[in-house]
């Protein structure tokens, strides 16, 4: 992936922040999204996500 990464881990959560890219299929350029994952861990051990949100970036001319 291209674009920032960023991951922070607090105890037994984590949160994901980076950007996919598509291609526009009719112009065949490439798309930016946004996109954030949380996670925690639950009483079993297991890695859950918890919540998931993507959108382009914001553009104030819009």
């Amino acid at each position: 992936m291209k674009g920032r990464k960023e991951i922070i881990i607090n105890d037994n959560t984590a949160i994901a922040i980076t950007n996919y890219y598509f291609t526009d299929t009719n112009t065949s350029e490439d798309v930016k999204v946004e996109f954030t994952y949380g996670y925690f861990i639950d009483d079993n051990g297991y890695l859950l996500i918890n919540v998931h949100h993507s959108s382009f970036p914001y553009n104030p001319g819009h």
